[in-house]
């Protein structure tokens, strides 16, 4: 008796250890790419890729494989943008190319041609798609598990609005709903967990991604679906793009590493940068804004979010907005006896003690830089373009005020302190400032912008980008904000 518990236990445990070593792989229910039993293009890939023994394909819902990923019980997570995972690697290789996603909806009932019309709707989507990152208006959302529940509510008009992909309509459906594009097509990837075993796992998607496409295999795996794909423009040998950006996110994010993904900037070049597949993009941290001139005559070089001035117009060119800023403001964590607005001047001259901090080379508008240039340099303290380590410092007390915009105050304070910043309106500011792309002026740059160019205009189309915009603007200001991005966007 002892020896046969002896045999079983031994079965067991060799079992689990076998278990233990495989791979496991989080993969929702997609027509054609992911199937209940564990088949369809994707999982072919990925059978083929790391061999059919080693891998254990878990087949649930894209919501609790995400959670999963999280708790890291998930070695890699099937069909993610950029920012669905906070904390992940991403390979090189795309997984494939998403279709546009759309809202459905019954045209005698609604009507939508702009992205106001979804106010006030009864709107849904699959659970955890967070679709709700795109929409700037306020809609009343009805989560679902899967896109056929979600079809089959919307014709029996239980819901208004219908968020998902023209090919989940099913047959009985077709033609029956009119869409709306909310989202043109992205890259989906595979996410790795951001460990040692990841990194090996990602790398070795890499390479069997370049030698099944090279030997035909690739194409034979995705089938018809092969064209749509987009596989056979991927080249590790795009034409290189240097991005400099004082967002320490988005280094991580294009580095395969994102971490917190808080910032606008961060989702706001991934859903362009993805519609830009003939470049390849290198992001470098900006610390200090004065060396921007030192490299006016790079051909691949450009500036994320930068503000237009006379002295930069004469160096570089520019995309169209890229971004809005409402008015800048100066910080205080002292309360100071101010109502309306102040000029700098006044603040230093009333606060004789107190120091301002600088971005070294940070142009804050012309008619603050004109003020700014006629304080005492001993005022004056300079700090890194990095938002983060700033207040970092300013929360140590090493200078009295700072000159920001209330959205990076709103996303960035609460992450280095829990006390108070008293903000006072400046009277030298405008009331929005807008942000651009900035590259040296060559014609391979200036070909880069038109294309930029034209990526963005269609997030602005599909009211993207004034929901990405948004996100982060304090609630009270929501309304000034929508206010002046539909005055320059629109």
């Amino acid at each position: 008796m002892q020896y046969i518990i002896l045999i079983i236990f031994t079965h067991f445990f060799i079992n689990f250890l076998v278990q233990a070593e495989k791979v496991i792989v989080g993969a929702d229910v997609w027509k054609d790419v992911s199937t209940q039993d564990g088949k369809g293009i994707y999982l072919n890939l990925l059978n083929r890729v790391y061999g059919k023994d080693n891998i254990i394909i878990n087949i649930d819902s894209y919501n609790r494989n995400l959670v999963a990923f999280k708790q890291d019980k998930v070695d890699i997570l099937v069909g993610v943008f950029r920012e669905d995972v906070n904390k992940a690697i991403l390979p090189h290789w795309f997984l494939d190319t998403d279709d546009p996603v759309h809202a459905f909806y019954h045209q005698e009932d609604i009507s939508i041609v702009s992205p106001a019309d979804f106010a006030n709707k009864l709107t849904s989507w699959v659970r955890g798609y967070h679709f709700e990152n795109f929409l700037f208006y306020n809609t009343n959302n009805y989560p679902v598990n899967s896109p056929k529940e979600g079809f089959s509510l919307l014709n029996n008009k239980r819901i208004d609005i219908f968020i998902d992909y023209k090919s989940n309509v099913p047959k009985q459906f077709k033609n029956k709903f009119s869409s709306y594009q909310v989202l043109p097509r992205r890259h989906l990837y595979l996410a790795f967990q951001l460990n040692k075993q990841g990194e090996a796992l990602a790398n070795k998607f890499d390479s069997e991604m370049e030698k099944l496409r090279a030997s035909g295999e690739l194409a034979s795996i995705f089938g018809l679906h092969y064209k749509d794909s987009k596989h056979d423009d991927f080249s590790r040998e795009k034409k290189k793009m240097i991005i400099y950006t004082d967002e320490v996110e988005l280094l991580r994010n294009y580095h395969n590493k994102s971490n917190k993904g808080v910032s606008t900037l961060n989702n706001t070049l991934s859903l362009l940068f993805d519609q830009l597949d003939e470049y390849y993009f290198e992001f470098k941290i900006l610390n200090d804004y004065s060396k921007t001139l030192q490299n006016t005559k790079q051909d691949n070089l450009c500036y994320s979010d930068m503000l237009k001035t006379q002295a930069r117009l004469k160096n570089f060119d520019f995309s169209s907005p890229s971004s809005l800023f409402l008015g800048l403001r100066a910080y205080s964590k002292k309360s100071l006896p101010y109502s309306g607005k102040i000029s700098i001047e006044s603040l230093l001259t009333d606060n004789e003690d107190y120091t301002l901090a600088l971005v070294n080379g940070r142009s804050y508008g012309e008619s603050i830089d004109q003020q700014l240039r006629n304080i005492s340099s001993t005022r004056l303290i300079k700090v890194s373009a990095e938002l983060d380590r700033a207040l970092t410092i300013f929360e140590h007390g090493r200078f009295d005020l700072m000159i920001e915009y209330p959205q990076d105050i709103f996303i960035h304070w609460a992450r280095i302190s829990n006390n108070k910043l008293y903000s006072y309106e400046l009277a030298q500011a405008k009331p929005y400032y807008l942000g651009h792309m900035m590259c040296s002026k060559s014609e391979n740059n200036r070909i880069f912008l038109e294309k930029f160019n034209n990526a963005l205009k269609a997030l602005v189309t599909s009211g993207t980008l004034l929901a990405i915009q948004s996100k982060n603007v304090p609630p009270s200001d929501k309304v000034n904000f929508e206010k002046y991005f539909q005055q320059v966007f629109n």
